[in-house]
Parts: structure tokens; C-alpha cells; sequence
């Protein structure tokens, strides 16, 4: 257990820099679906609360891979609720792959985690 905890918490950081545009994307999605939400009157809930929270957090690249983990739970929750006889939608099934590939390759150099981490140690920036 306390591995799985250590490499939830240490995500590699030295991938490439274009995860950057990954982690941009889905985070935009989410925020563009929460002002959706919004736009039609839908009252403030803790989900949407917790997902603007994540979409800043993968903005910035910081503890992505906490993040990415709340949001496939969020995900596969969702599945039932909104997808078309239980099945995901397209979206749905994007944003779960997308969030997959960032909880398994980690924030990328460009990110405050790779900060962090690397704090004192020298790296080149690609």
C-alpha cells in the first residue's frame, strides 16, 4: 500500500514538455462543461466545485496524478447517469483516456510539479 500511495505521490516528470497541451485540453473541457452547467441555471454542486478545483490543478500541473485519479472515478460514476443505455459518450470516453494517459505518464517538465521535484537538481528544459 504504502508503494502504491509513493507512486501516486512521485509522478515522473521528466516526459516531454507537450504533455503541457494534453493537460490544457482536458482541463479546458472540464471548465467549458462546468460554465455549461452554470449558463443553464444548474444550482453550484460539490462535483462541479471539485472539478473547476482539478481543471486549475491540471492547469498548473500540480499533483496531477491525484487529480486524474478523482476525475476517472468521476468518470466511471458518470457512465451510468449521462452515457445512452449505460454506455459512455464520445466525451465521456475521451476525457477518460485522456485522464488515463496523464495518471500513467505523469504532468510532464512543464508543470509545477516537475518544479518541485526537481528543485534542486538541474534539468534540461525541452
Amino acid at each position: 500500500m504504502k508503494q502504491l500511495i509513493r507512486w501516486i505521490s512521485t509522478p515522473p516528470v521528466t516526459g516531454p514538455s507537450n504533455i503541457l497541451i494534453i493537460r490544457w485540453m482536458i482541463a479546458t473541457i472540464y471548465i467549458w462543461e462546468i460554465v455549461d452547467k452554470f449558463g443553464d441555471g444548474a444550482p453550484i454542486s460539490f462535483i462541479a466545485v471539485g472539478e473547476l478545483a482539478g481543471s486549475i490543478l491540471l492547469l498548473l500541473g500540480l499533483l496531477t496524478r491525484v487529480t486524474c485519479l478523482l476525475f476517472i472515478a468521476d468518470i466511471i460514476v458518470s457512465f451510468p447517469l449521462t452515457g445512452h443505455a449505460g454506455l459512455p459518450t464520445r466525451l465521456q470516453y475521451a476525457q477518460f483516456l485522456t485522464c488515463l494517459y496523464l495518471f500513467v505518464a505523469g504532468p510532464g517538465r512543464r508543470s509545477l510539479d516537475f518544479r518541485i521535484s526537481t528543485a534542486n537538481k538541474i534539468y534540461r528544459m525541452n
